[in-house]
Order: structure tokens, then sequence, then C-alpha cells
């Protein structure tokens, strides 16, 4: 294990120096000013290289496609490049641009690397993961069926169609359930809570759909804790992870990735 936290390693070249190293393992390169990922350069390049934490950095591309007109972007692989690592197994991402909206951007991550079994400290099961996967060919194909491909399309995007394009091929939007099977309809218990703003919480546990939108779920839970219509800030916190707000109304559980025991987070908002 090799740990450069906060050692003003901004190049991505400083760090191809140590992948020859055939031991290394866990490399710790959180708070770096870091731009860019670049996949290893061979075979035998990182071959050991389980954990990569990057956490706090400045990375703001899920891959080089959106750079590639920029001579001096042309390298910028970012989250994608973590996918060409043999055998990494854990990531951190947490605190960079590229993750900044909260909202699906765990699940984009998930769907992009396939091997990652850990995730900014949480585990990825495998019901998370083809829910990511999943998910991710349904932006494609409303991406497409709107007149074009994904401006960031994953380099795993044909396997992955390969693999679960029938699972995918629902009718809808981007925020509407799937239509083809029980993914969507099946009942997903969650617990809600309420946090009073002074450390103390209320909490209730419900089984809802997997279609049930954002929306619908502020609605819900400003019933059930008798709080003033659209009064409440809502974010999904899922075991070990950070609270992702829930910004978008009409993104429902599905899209969303919500896994049992995941918790949402309802707070009073504050008047001016």
């Amino acid at each position: 294990m090799l740990n450069l936290d906060e050692n003003g390693v901004a190049d991505w070249g400083q760090v191809e120096a140590l992948e020859a190293l055939p031991r290394l393992e866990a490399l710790h390169l959180c708070a770096n000013g870091l731009r860019c990922v670049r996949p290893p350069r061979g075979p035998a390049a990182f071959a050991a290289l389980r954990s990569l934490l990057l956490g706090a950095n400045q990375l703001a591309d899920w891959c080089a496609a959106r750079r590639a007109r920029a001579r001096a972007h042309a390298r910028r692989a970012s989250v994608d490049a973590l996918d060409a690592f043999p055998a990494l197994a854990e990531a951190r991402l947490s605190g960079n641009p590229v993750c900044g909206a909260g909202l699906g951007a765990r699940h984009e991550v998930v769907a992009r690397v396939r091997r990652l079994a850990l995730l900014n400290g949480a585990l990825v099961g495998r019901a998370e993961r083809r829910d990511a996967e999943i998910r991710y060919l349904r932006r494609a194909r409303d991406a497409a069926v709107a007149g074009g491909a994904p401006v960031e399309a994953s380099p795993r995007l044909a396997q992955l169609q390969a693999q679960l394009g029938d699972l995918a091929s629902g009718g809808g939007g981007a925020a509407a359930p799937a239509q083809s099977g029980r993914l969507a309809d099946a009942l997903l218990p969650l617990r809600l809570r309420l946090l009073d703003g002074a450390g103390g919480a209320r909490e209730l546990s419900k089984r809802l759909p997997r279609g049930t939108s954002a929306g619908a779920l502020a609605q819900l839970c400003a019933r059930l804790f008798r709080a003033p219509p659209g009064g409440l800030r809502l974010a999904l916190r899922r075991s070990g992870g950070a609270p992702e707000p829930l910004l978008e109304p009409q993104r429902d559980l599905d899209w969303l990735g919500a896994q049992e025991g995941d918790v949402v987070e309802c707070q009073l908002e504050v008047g001016p």
C-alpha cells in the first residue's frame, strides 16, 4: 500500500511512474488536484492494483469523447479509464466534480467500471450492479431516440447492450419505470428518516414500488411526518455512503438504483 494523499501529485504522468511495481495493491491519491486518469499502458501495468482512492481531486469527465476535439486533452479518459485496470475492485471518487451532482453518479460509475465491489466505502452488490447497468442502457436508448448517441458513452455500452438489451428495452423516458418485468413493480423496503436539525431523528419503515418518483416520495414523507407540502429536502443515503440529494422530482426509485435498507433522509426547509 502506498499513501500519497495531499502530496501535490497533480499530473497522471507522475502516477504512471508507479505502474511497474508488481505488488502494489492499494494506492491512495486523494486531494492531489488530479484532473484525469489514464488507462494502464500495458498488460503488466498496475497488474496487482485492487484499490485506487481518488477522492477530492478535480476529475470532471466520464470519458475522453467530450474533449476529443481539444488536442491538449485527448488523453483525458477519467472515470472510464478505471475499467481498464485489470484487478481494480475498490475506488473512491467522492469530492470530484464528475460526481458533484450526487444524484445517479454512483450508479453511473458502477455501470462503467465492471469489476468494482466497493465504491466510496460502500459495497456494490449484484442487484445494485444490474440495476445500474440497466439504467445506463435506458439513458443511452433514450438519448438515441431523442436524436443522437449519448454525449459521453461508455466503452462498455456495446457489451452491456449485448448482455442486457432486452431488460432495458421498455418504453418511456429515462424517468419511466421498466415496462418489461418486475424490476420496477417490486416493493422496495426503505427507511424514511426525518432529521430535526438538532441531532435527533424520527424513522419509519415503508415498502414502496420501485416506480415511486422522488416527487411522490416527498409528498408521502410530508404526509407521514406532518410537514408542510414542499417543505422537505430529501436525500438518499446508502449503506456507508454520503447522502445524495434528490433534486429531480420525476426520477423514480428504479432510476435512482435504491436498494433494500437504504435511508431516505428528510430535512425541513429553512425559511429566509
